[in-house]
């Protein structure tokens, strides 16, 4: 194991402390973002807590800590339900993230610019298998968070991770809409996440900001179109 190994290790290293609200607030994102509980999905605390094997307390504090994220929406006196993400959710969230992901790229260029191609790398590995044996909706978005989620880690800025956290649920729900079954998805996929990692290991921040801001606009464009037509049909 070699020096940066370590680093990577520690920099990457998920939190240890972990709460019981935590974990229902992790099985219950998990049932959202497989489509187990489909949007407008109505939540109940007792259903949930009965369910999960738990006191009604870490499924209150779990929907709580999903609200924040944009997952649930709790209405007063009608309780919580799986929320329906619009349009406009969708532009505001990829307008903040051209934003903040801007500053994890040059915070990680800077700081960890070895350690955070090499797991951007093993991220694209992944990638490429999985392209090849036939890429699933469900892979194609969980490879792309693991992908941005190593840029905002290995940055090592607390709060941007906290607000770029705040968000990832959500651009997860989205990027389930694209339409993986079409032509060549797979393979562009690879293409788009190489070139920007291509990019951010060239060390000239300049090019490295620029194939960001495309990457993500094309991002935008193709999930706006696909969301669109989701959106419609509901």
């Amino acid at each position: 194991m070699t020096a940066n190994d370590v680093n990577l290790k520690d920099i990457l290293a998920p939190s240890p402390k972990r709460s019981l609200a935590d974990d229902v607030a992790e099985r219950i994102r998990d049932a959202i973002l497989q489509g187990k509980l489909e949007p407008g999905a109505r939540l109940r605390e007792e259903y949930l807590a009965a369910t999960l094997d738990v006191s009604r307390g870490p499924v209150r504090e779990a929907l709580t800590l999903l609200e924040r994220e944009g997952l649930v929406i709790a209405y007063r006196n009608r309780g919580a339900f799986v929320a329906r993400l619009s349009l406009e959710d969708l532009e505001e969230v990829y307008s903040l993230r051209s934003v903040i992901e801007r500053l994890a790229v040059q915070r990680m260029m800077r700081l960890n610019a070895v350690e955070g191609c090499a797991a951007l790398a093993a991220v694209m590995a992944d990638l490429r298998t999985a392209s090849v044996q036939g890429l699933t909706g469900q892979q194609a978005a969980e490879l792309d968070m693991q992908y941005h989620d190593v840029i905002y880690r290995v940055a090592q800025h607390r709060r941007l991770y906290d607000c770029w956290r705040g968000m990832k649920s959500q651009i997860h729900v989205m990027l389930l809409s694209r339409h993986v079954g079409a032509k060549g998805f797979g393979q562009s996929i690879v293409n788009r996440h190489q070139e920007l990692l291509d990019a951010i290991c060239s060390g000239d921040e300049r090019v490295a900001l620029e194939a960001l801001d495309s990457h993500l606009q094309e991002s935008y464009q193709q999930v706006s179109r696909s969301y669109a037509q989701v959106t419609a049909g509901d």
